[in-house]
């Protein structure tokens, strides 16, 4: 089955792209109900109750438990007159594996009024899609938007992105918010621009801070040197021959993902039975590199049987790129990566 199918971004209709604004396959049964808190870090626990808060209009805040509430007043739709709004930024802060996800999934599923779940990455590709004055406009229409994975990869996204959420606060949008590092924390250690800390910290006056302790539950104990590389010439034939999976070399995925945008990638994926990634080799080019983390992480999120074959998955990205300033994103590839590997092969043994 081919992924390169028309490929245009005019097919992205305003309502189409606010459809698509939920949590992942993946992520459907998280609720804030069977969010377990660990009884040893009592953070998680109090995080529950505040997220809780939030949703339902009165968050509470750091600050003598009282959030702050920035009100601004636009124009009622339909008539002359402003009208107030308030706008609220709750954020999540914490490690890796302590359920900051869950949280915010829970969050969007509480939520009552209309809503959008997204990630920072995703939220980047669909205002490079549709323009920013196009997507800070459809985006107000929200009355909550949840940002996962809040990144600092790249200045200018971060600044993009930081332009966008301050507008749609002053909109009366209600922004939550993770990432792994406070909000007057980014940006510093890595760009010393000062303009650039200034947009930061901006975005960051608007949020209430929650921080959410404990270790990684998914105990990640495995070392991805120990699994050994999955040949493809051993993978049964009913899988290589499906005409609903995807069979493709890792070089002609490459071609392919640079001819479709990002922000399509899922819609691509969408009837795929499962993706067989062969002759994989390590990467030359960023950009290359970079589109195919977004299929990773589209595919891991739809839950697709998907498997890397034919190297090492250590190898797959250079030491410079794990070294570089993106190497968050690349580190969270390879952790997918193996994941991944490791449901396809009980995908294998139940379609087998």
């Amino acid at each position: 089955m081919s992924l390169d199918h028309s490929s245009a971004l005019h097919e992205l209709r305003d309502d189409d792209a606010l459809t698509e604004l939920v949590p992942p396959r993946r992520f459907l049964s998280m609720t804030l109900e069977n969010y377990l808190p660990n009884p040893e870090f009592p953070s998680q626990a109090r995080a529950v109750g505040m997220v809780r808060e939030f949703v339902k209009g009165q968050g509470s805040g750091q600050n003598g438990g009282a959030a702050r509430l920035f009100t601004v007043r636009r124009a009622a739709r339909g008539s002359g007159e402003g009208r107030t709004t308030r706008g609220r930024g709750l954020y999540l802060d914490g490690g890796f594996g302590v359920g900051k996800t869950h949280l915010l999934v829970g969050a969007y599923k509480e939520f009552q009024g209309k809503k959008g779940y997204t990630t920072f990455s995703d939220l980047t590709y669909l205002v490079g899609a549709l323009g920013f004055q196009r997507a800070r406009t459809l985006l107000s229409r929200l009355s909550l938007l949840c940002i996962d994975e809040f990144e600092l990869d790249d200045p200018g996204d971060t600044v993009l992105i930081s332009n966008l959420c301050l507008y749609l606060a002053q909109e009366g949008v209600n922004l939550l918010v993770t990432s792994n590092t406070l909000p007057d924390r980014l940006g510093q250690g890595r760009f010393a621009q000062e303009d650039f800390l200034r947009e930061i910290q901006g975005l960051a006056a608007f949020f209430d801070v929650v921080r959410v302790d404990g270790p990684d539950y998914r105990h990640r104990n495995f070392d991805v040197g120990s699994l050994a590389p999955i040949s493809s010439k051993s993978l049964p034939s009913v899988v290589l021959c499906d005409p609903s999976a995807l069979v493709v070399e890792l070089s002609e995925l490459n071609a392919i993902l640079s001819r479709v945008h990002p922000v399509l990638y899922r819609r691509r994926c969408q009837g795929l039975s499962a993706v067989v990634v062969r002759s994989a080799v390590t990467f030359s080019s960023q950009s290359a590199a970079l589109l195919f983390v977004s299929f990773i992480d589209k595919a891991y999120e739809m839950e697709l049987p998907t498997v890397v074959c034919d190297i090492e998955l250590r190898d797959i990205f250079p030491k410079e790129f794990l070294d570089g300033g993106f190497r968050a994103k690349y580190g969270r590839c390879m952790s997918r990566m193996i994941s991944m590997n490791l449901e396809f092969d009980r995908y294998l043994k139940t379609n087998t």
